[in-house]
């Protein structure tokens, strides 16, 4: 896509619809867009994450919260009687 952002913007140039200082401003742009776009995907895998284990320990929360009593534990089997 930063190609034919590029290759338009020449063509502007070259044209006379654009001067040359807002060409070279355009194909700056799209070649910060460019080279920007990995950190892009880290900042949104990692906003993911987040909201999720935010989600998860929403969760979490809600179910250790349910109540002042605790957990029922099964009563032990009597040991046998030694003979």
């Amino acid at each position: 896509m930063a190609v034919v952002k590029i290759a338009y913007t020449f063509w502007q140039v070259l044209t006379g619809d654009i001067s040359i200082l807002d060409g070279l401003k355009k194909i700056g742009l799209a070649v910060l867009g460019f080279l920007l776009t990995p950190f892009r995907w880290v900042n949104a895998t990692a906003a993911e994450h987040q909201h999720h284990d935010e989600h998860l320990a929403g969760e979490i929360h809600t179910i250790t919260d349910a109540g002042p009593e605790r957990p029922q534990v099964a009563p032990r089997c009597p040991r046998p009687a030694s003979t």
